[in-house]
């Protein structure tokens, strides 16, 4: 029983400092300097991005949209970081996944609106935001980001 609980006060401490170290790194919302909107790539790139995808899977519905977000997390060059600790883009969309089709998350989510507010925007479990680390190093907010991606898809839709 002792080792027990020295286990479980070593996780908790763990935990703590992992959760420390990631409330001191700055992150940065949407926007650039020039308030300009940011996105998981290039502006554009994005419109590729669509057509590709649109190719074998319809956009206009809202399932089809919230894979077509998956699919920006799957193809984007960022790190993900969860609750401090960092992920690939496909680990990041594979846990994206995972929490949406959760007990708890599916029967809520029925936009793809939701699905950037409820799952994409932070952990519940530390209520910390999830980051986007950029190539330059930079850590921003995966649901605003996310946000922008979904506004992007809403006014350009793939073109015939």
């Amino acid at each position: 029983m002792p080792l027990k609980h020295s286990v479980l006060k070593l996780f908790a401490l763990s935990l703590v400092i992992s959760l420390a170290s990631c409330a001191n790194i700055p992150l940065k919302g949407g926007t650039n300097e020039r308030r300009e909107k940011v996105y998981l790539t290039l502006e554009k790139e994005i419109q590729k991005s669509i057509q590709d995808f649109s190719r074998n899977q319809d956009i206009q519905n809202e399932e089809g949209k919230i894979s077509y977000l998956l699919y920006r997390v799957q193809k984007s060059k960022i790190v993900f970081m969860r609750n401090g600790t960092q992920y690939t883009n496909q680990e990041a969309a594979e846990f994206l996944r995972w929490k949406l089709n959760r007990p708890r998350w599916r029967p809520l989510v029925k936009t793809a609106k939701d699905f950037v507010n409820l799952i994409t925007k932070g952990s519940v479990t530390s209520g910390e935001p999830y980051h986007a680390i950029f190539p330059n190093d930079e850590h921003r907010d995966l649901g605003a980001i996310m946000s922008n991606e979904l506004d992007f898809l809403e006014t350009h839709p793939p073109q015939q």
